[in-house]
């Protein structure tokens, strides 16, 4: 999947701050500085149990609060009951590249998994499996299988623990409840219910409804042309096919030389007789003929996508991601019910995400403590606080008693909480809720059976309905958008699938001539993707269809789906032996 800024997907609407970011806690137990439950905080868990100083830690992660010390209610709970604070920095691939040949590590990275042989080799980073036993009880307890794969396939053969991934569901007995389903076909909906609602259960009756919609709104209320369909240039094929594949049981693969299904099976995407891609790139030549597509979508940035999303001129967007953007303009034009929505039935699967059972949501990212760090026996301390049950609920839903408490013996977020995260801008920055998505170890429930996402609770999810969402709801006879596409599944009109990525660790490096091949087709893919969705007829679109797949060919395209299947097969293979 594309590599999203965080920062775009902070900018969505409540809903995505509470399904990413919000959890529950009904273990109340005091946690002491290794995160292990007793009484005494700050205390050293070793036989001495010396009291330990205060101490700042530097941290270099996959999220984007303001850098430096962290200075916020989630920070300064954890400082209190660790005594230790965080200087944070978010990864910067190539700042961290200079960074790593200089030496000059922070205490704790979380690094690609792909670059721990290199850390690991070069001696970079420190083996934690004396640091488990001592400082690491919650680690050992809650994700035995995470440590155990680590050793194992995350070691570069050493068969030591290096890595810690993070987002890990456990105690898990169904799906959570979501409230939005993000990545698939979209319409605008004020402009869908001016219609009356049509049944649209294929592509051709969707482009159908996005050309009427267009024909009655040809321009923006400021003369811009609007368009069905957008795109951008600098995010690869992602805007081109993408959204399509999610929606019909496919993730993209690497390089978008293939697609991978829920269970990590792989479709070739550039053969003769073509696949879901080709099906993509026809409907999107379809698109084109029918006049729905923005001339501009092979020259312009996100960010000229994204203006365009805000004036209005865009019908259709490939993510429910940019409906912030696009209801605040319509809210200053007076459309309440505005928004971009996917339709429930329209196709057959219904994406919910991706990530490992083993190694959680953030997969292919670890927690590594540096060498360098002078207080390794802290930094685990600091690490393992993120996989006890109180850790992911404070990191998660804040504190109790200020942010949340129970209610009917069972924690919620109070009612000010959830008003804050959708009205109040300074809330995200001052209480640190939705700060550390991706630094949280635990998702899913707490060992009382309690959700660790509170955000996914009844009241959460209904506090967070809009005003558009409200007449989404009412057409569906649902509480929120999420309940509309379970309802489909359940009438057997669509499937919600998550994606199980687990043997992504499992695949070697590339050779050197595998990479070549890669980096070849990589630089043919885009202009040859612009030719097919451009051609004036079909017979146009087989003849630039077929060229592509024989120049790819000759590139090595066969040796690189040669060597790609042949391991994915041997990793889902090695997946379904752990699990």
């Amino acid at each position: 999947m594309k590599k999203l800024k965080y920062s775009a997907i902070v900018a969505v609407v409540l809903s995505a701050a509470l399904s990413i970011t919000a959890c529950s806690s009904a273990n109340n137990s005091p946690t002491s500085t290794d995160g292990s439950s007793n009484n005494s905080p700050k205390v050293n868990n070793s036989s001495t149990a010396a009291p330990l100083p205060d101490i700042t830690l530097t941290l270099r992660g996959s999220d984007s609060p303001v850098p430096g010390v962290q200075n916020n209610e989630i920070m300064n709970e954890i400082a209190k009951e660790l005594g230790i604070k965080i200087d944070y920095s978010t990864r910067d691939a190539t700042k961290d590249k200079v960074v790593l040949a200089g030496g000059d590590l922070p205490d704790i990275m979380q690094i690609d998994n792909v670059d721990l042989p290199t850390y690991i080799k070069g001696d970079h980073i420190i083996p934690l499996d004396d640091l488990l036993t001592e400082y690491g009880q919650d680690i050992a307890k809650n994700v035995p299988k995470m440590v155990s794969f680590s050793k194992q396939h995350l070691s570069a053969d050493t068969g030591k623990l290096y890595g810690l991934t993070t987002n890990i569901e456990v105690n898990k007995t169904s799906s959570s409840p979501v409230y939005n389903y993000d990545i698939g076909p979209t319409l605008r909906w004020d402009y869908y219910k001016e219609l009356g609602y049509p049944e649209i259960t294929n592509d051709d009756q969707l482009l159908d409804i996005l050309k009427q919609m267009q024909q009655k709104y040809p321009k923006t209320a400021d003369g811009k042309p609007v368009y069905g369909i957008s795109g951008w240039t600098d995010w690869g094929l992602w805007p081109y096919y993408v959204s399509y594949a999610f929606s019909h049981g496919y993730m993209d693969g690497v390089a978008d030389a293939y697609l991978i299904d829920a269970k990590g099976n792989l479709q070739s995407n550039f053969t003769a007789e073509g696949g879901i891609f080709k099906d993509a790139m026809q409907f999107m030549n379809k698109a084109y003929n029918m006049g729905l597509v923005d001339p501009e979508m092979f020259t312009q940035k996100n960010t000229d996508f994204v203006a365009k999303v805000k004036n209005l001129q865009i019908l259709s967007v490939q993510s429910t991601w940019w409906n912030g953007d696009a209801q605040k303009a319509m809210l200053a034009q007076g459309i309440k019910e505005g928004g971009y929505y996917q339709i429930p039935g329209l196709t057959p699967s219904v994406w919910e995400g991706y990530g490992s059972p083993i190694l959680g949501g953030l997969s292919t990212r670890s927690f590594v403590i540096s060498k360098n760090s002078k207080n390794p026996k802290r930094a685990m301390q600091f690490l393992n606080f993120l996989y006890s049950y109180k850790g992911s609920h404070l990191l998660n839903n804040g504190i109790e008693g200020k942010h949340w408490d129970l209610e009917n013996g069972k924690p919620e977020f109070k009612d000010a909480t959830l008003e804050a995260m959708k009205t109040d801008s300074t809330f995200r920055e001052t209480s640190g809720i939705g700060l550390y998505a991706n630094m949280i170890g635990l998702l899913g429930n707490d060992d009382s059976g309690n959700p660790l996402t509170l955000g996914s609770t009844d009241k959460a999810m209904k506090f967070n309905v809009s005003d558009a969402d409200k007449d989404f709801n009412a057409h569906y006879g649902v509480d929120y958008p999420g309940q509309a596409f379970i309802k489909a599944q359940e009438a057997g009109k669509a499937k919600v699938e998550k994606f199980d990525t687990t043997w992504r660790d499992l695949m070697p490096e590339q050779p050197s001539d595998i990479k070549m091949i890669e980096g070849k087709i990589s630089n043919y893919e885009l202009p040859w993707v612009a030719k097919l969705i451009l051609s004036k007829s079909d017979a146009e679109f087989e003849k630039m269809w077929t060229k592509g797949v024989e120049d790819m060919k000759a590139m090595g395209y066969d040796e690189l789906m040669k060597w790609t299947i042949e391991n994915n097969a041997s990793a889902v293979q090695q997946v379904s032996e752990i699990n």
